[in-house]
């Protein structure tokens, strides 16, 4: 009920037609334990109806269906991993219509294979089964564009999980931006990035900011950043300016850029920074952010 209430609300508050297309779902969909055959199965409590009639509904929709698997023994939440499964649940998957496949990697360190290897696998067994799907590799803890993660997978995360506040959202923000994870010399990870590979920051929390400057500083981020744009609050109960701020079209075509480039730092004082990304028509994007408690000016010629 409320995926597909998510599903109504992503084409009657026009995000579907502003770009938000893909509805994806995280750890917790499926049942503690796999049907007598090896395969996954849904939660019968919060998915009675199955996953491919959910599947249907939202593609009804005009959107994509996204889905969550881990390459672990089991999920985060300690439900089936695909471990020694991988091509069999790909296999499900494609049956029930997934397009986008978030693979998170918790206790992946104990399968024996180095990560692009592991990853690996998956990209091979989604395209064995013919089906076109997004993948997302959730592996914050072995760099995936250290070891070539663009030739495997279509984004990568590249922080820990993001939270409703500003210390996180900027954790994460420096985390691809700056120099939490990479010498400082390399001014960030935008040389990573770019048209079929990007940098992950971790989903939006616009919307469930505590005020708007907050959600608008975080958003205005993520675009900047070409980062990709997954809204991470509820829609069924978002305001007019939450909606209008996700889906104001000037500054999405700034995140959209077909150039495809990253953002990057150009200026730091301390509280005061100031991020260029050029665009694809010979202009560019400025952002001037104040990290500071205190109103300032920041100028740029």
């Amino acid at each position: 009920e409320k995926i597909r209430g998510i599903a109504d609300k992503m084409v009657e508050s026009g995000m579907r037609d502003a770009g938000y297309v893909y509805l994806v779902l995280d750890d917790g969909w499926m049942a503690g334990a796999r049907d007598s055959e090896g395969k996954l199965v849904a939660d019968p409590n919060k998915f009675p109806s199955g996953m491919k009639a959910l599947g249907e509904y939202i593609h009804g929709k005009g959107l994509k269906y996204g889905i969550y698997q881990d390459r672990g023994h089991s999920t985060c939440m300690r439900l089936p991993g695909s471990f020694g499964h991988e091509q069999k649940d790909m296999d499900l998957f494609a049956e029930w219509g997934v397009d986008y496949l978030k693979l998170d990697s918790c206790y992946a360190e104990i399968n024996g294979r180095p990560s692009s290897e592991d990853f690996g696998v998956y990209k091979t067994a989604i395209i064995n089964t013919g089906r076109p799907m997004v993948l997302s590799m959730a592996n914050y803890t072995d760099p995936s564009w250290a070891w070539g993660g663009d030739e495997i997978g279509h984004l990568w995360r590249t922080s820990f999980d993001i939270g409703a506040n500003m210390g996180s959202v900027y954790y994460c923000m420096d985390t691809t931006a700056g120099d939490v994870v990479i010498h400082p010399k390399f001014n960030g990870l935008w040389q990573f990035a770019g048209p079929g590979h990007w940098n992950d920051p971790d989903m939006l929390q616009v919307g469930n900011m505590k005020s708007d400057i907050e959600n608008r500083t975080h958003f205005a981020l993520w675009c900047i950043l070409a980062a990709p744009l997954m809204a991470g609050n509820d829609l069924r109960s978002m305001s007019d300016t939450v909606r209008d701020m996700l889906t104001h079209e000037e500054v999405l075509a700034i995140n959209q850029d077909p150039r495809g480039l990253q953002g990057y730092k150009v200026y730091d004082n301390g509280d005061h920074e100031i991020f260029n990304k050029p665009l694809s028509d010979g202009t560019t994007a400025v952002l001037l952010l104040n990290r500071g408690s205190a109103p300032a000016d920041i100028t740029v010629t």
